[in-house]
C-alpha cells in the first residue's frame, strides 16, 4: 500500500489523466457512466446520463474555459461568428411560369402566351404567361445549419434549462448566458431570421447530405456540417480517445474547479472494472444506475453506482421493523431503556399526528445509498456475494472515519429478501455472514502505516488496485 505525507488531495487534473483512458475504453464497450447531476457540482442541472453529459460538453467546445486545442470546428467560435456569416445564406433561384391577369408581373413568355391563346381559341389581351424568379432557402446547406442550431438550443431547453433562470450562479457558462451572450445570438438567429424560418430540416440529417455540405464553398456550411457530424458521433458514443480528457475536464471539473468528488467515484468504478478478467461487458442503457454487467465463472456480476441496487436488497430501517424486536428487551430491563425511548418517540409522533392533525406518517429510522455496489448472483438469481463501497475524496482522518461509520451502517443494516445478512460481533469489530459480504472504503490517501489486515473492511487508497472477491476472482 502506497502512503503519502502530503496534506493536499490528488489534483482533479491527475484524476482526469488516470481516468480518461478507461472512460474512453468502457464507453466504447457500452458501459454506462454516471452524469454530473449531484450535490457536488450543480444539482439543478438535468444531466443524469451519458448522452446528456456529452450534449453539455458539445456546447462547451471552444469556450474560453475549455481545455485542449483542436483543428476541427468548435461550437463557441462558430456561434460567435454566426451574425456575420448568416447574412450570406445560401439560396436557390429558379424561374416559374405563371398565368397573370389584368397586368404584367415579370417577363412575358410570348411563346407560352401565344400557345395558351391557341389552346383556348381566342385572344384575351388581359392575360399573359409570365416568367417569375423564385428564391428558395430550404436548401440542404440551410437544413444542416438549422438542425445544428436546433440541437444546440435544445441543450439549453433541457440539460441547461436551470442556468438560464439564474445565470450569475453559472459563471462557467458566462459566454452563453451574459447579456447579450451566445444564447441570445442563437435564439435570435433561429427565431427571428425570416429566411431560416422557411427551412424545414429532418430530425436527423443523413450522412450523405453531411458529406456533400462539408464540401461547400462557404465556411459557414462546412463548419456546420462538421459540427453536426461531431454531435452525432457523441450521441453514438463514438469519439476519439483524446476527446475523453476534454469531456472529463470540461463537464466533470469545469463547473466547479474545486471539486473532483464525482470523478473520484468514477475512478474507482473503472478500477474495479479493470480487474474483470472473464466474460464480456454488456451494454447498459441510459436511465439506470447499473453501470456494467458481465458473467464469469458461472456467476453474473452487476456493478451499480450511487443506488440501492436490485429489489432483493434494501438499505433502510423503518420504525415498524424494530417494534417487535424491542418487546424482547422488556424482559431484561425494569425501566425503559434508550432504544425503547427512541422508538417511543417515533411511535407517539405518528399517533399524535394522526389523531390531532389527520396526517399519517411512516418514520424511517435509517436509510442509505452506497456509492458503489457490486452484486454477484448465480443462474437462479440468488445472491452469492456483494461488495459495498463508500468513496471519500479526502486525506482528512475525520472525514475518513465518517466514511468508516457510513460503510458499517450499510453493512449492518443491509437486508436481503427481508432478512439481515450481516451479524455483527457483540464484542469487537468483526462480523459473520453466510453470504460473502465485502466492505471497502476508497479514499485519496491514508495515514502512514495504516494496516487493515485484521479489519472486517478494506481501506483502499488512490493508486491501489482492488479485487472485490479475491477468493473467486471475477
Amino acid at each position: 500500500m502506497v502512503n503519502h505525507s502530503s496534506a493536499s488531495k490528488t489534483p482533479a487534473t491527475q484524476l482526469i489523466k488516470d481516468t480518461a483512458g478507461s472512460f474512453h475504453t468502457y464507453i466504447g464497450k457500452g458501459v454506462s457512466v454516471p452524469g454530473i447531476g449531484d450535490i457536488d457540482t450543480d444539482p439543478s442541472l438535468n444531466v443524469n446520463d451519458l448522452e446528456s453529459l456529452l450534449r453539455v460538453h458539445f456546447v462547451l467546445t471552444g469556450s474560453t474555459l475549455a481545455t485542449g486545442t483542436h483543428s476541427s470546428p468548435e461550437v463557441v467560435p462558430f456561434i460567435k461568428a454566426l451574425p456575420d456569416h448568416i447574412r450570406r445564406l445560401n439560396r436557390s433561384t429558379y424561374q416559374e411560369s405563371e398565368l397573370v391577369a389584368g397586368g404584367v408581373d415579370g417577363r412575358i413568355d410570348w411563346g407560352e402566351t401565344v400557345e395558351m391563346y391557341s389552346r383556348r381559341g381566342f385572344v384575351d389581351g388581359t392575360k399573359f404567361i409570365c416568367n417569375q424568379h423564385r428564391t428558395e432557402y430550404d436548401t440542404p446547406e440551410n437544413q444542416v445549419l438549422k438542425r445544428l442550431l436546433l440541437e444546440i438550443h435544445s441543450v439549453f431547453q433541457n440539460e441547461l434549462e436551470a442556468t438560464t433562470d439564474d445565470p450569475e450562479s453559472y459563471q462557467w457558462l458566462s459566454e452563453w448566458l451574459k447579456k447579450p451572450g451566445l444564447l441570445t445570438t442563437l435564439t435570435e438567429t433561429l427565431y427571428q431570421n425570416v429566411y431560416l424560418d422557411d427551412v424545414s430540416p429532418s430530425e436527423r440529417i443523413p450522412q450523405r447530405i453531411l458529406r456533400t455540405v462539408k464540401s461547400s464553398r462557404q465556411s459557414l456550411y462546412r463548419d456546420a456540417a462538421s459540427l453536426l457530424e461531431q454531435y452525432y458521433s457523441f450521441q453514438n458514443r463514438n469519439f476519439e480517445r483524446e476527446k475523453a480528457t476534454d469531456i472529463l475536464q470540461n463537464v466533470y471539473i469545469r463547473p466547479n474547479t474545486d471539486n473532483g468528488g464525482r470523478l473520484f467515484e468514477i475512478y474507482w468504478l473503472f478500477k474495479i472494472l479493470d480487474e474483470v478478467t472473464g466474460g464480456e461487458l454488456q451494454i447498459i442503457r441510459s436511465g439506470t444506475d447499473l453501470i456494467a454487467r458481465w458473467e464469469a465463472g458461472g456467476s453474473q456480476y452487476d456493478l451499480y453506482h450511487h443506488t440501492t441496487g436490485p429489489d432483493m436488497l434494501s438499505f433502510s430501517v423503518h420504525s415498524a421493523d424494530v417494534e417487535s424486536q424491542l418487546h424482547h428487551l422488556e424482559d431484561h430491563f425494569e425501566s425503559m431503556n434508550y432504544f425503547q425511548r427512541t422508538h417511543t418517540v417515533q411511535r407517539d409522533t405518528a399517533e399524535i399526528a394522526e389523531t390531532a392533525l389527520g396526517s399519517s406518517t411512516h418514520k424511517t429510522l435509517w436509510t442509505g445509498v452506497p456509492d458503489i455496489l457490486l452484486v454477484r448472483t448465480n443462474p437462479d438469481n440468488e445472491l452469492t456475494g456483494i461488495l459495498i463501497g463508500e468513496v471519500k475524496y479526502s486525506r482528512d482522518v475525520q472525514y475518513i472515519k465518517d466514511g468508516v461509520e457510513e460503510l458499517l451502517e450499510y453493512l449492518y443494516h443491509l437486508h436481503y429478501n427481508g432478512d439481515y445478512i450481516v451479524t455483527p460481533s457483540p464484542t469487537d469489530a468483526n462480523f459473520e455472514s453466510e453470504i460473502p459480504v465485502v466492505g471497502a472504503l476508497f479514499v485519496d490517501k491514508l495515514p502512514p502505516e495504516t494496516d487493515d489486515s485484521e479489519l472486517p473492511i478494506s481501506l483502499v487508497e488512490y493508486g491501489d488496485s482492488y479485487i472485490p472477491f479475491p477468493d473467486n476472482s471475477s
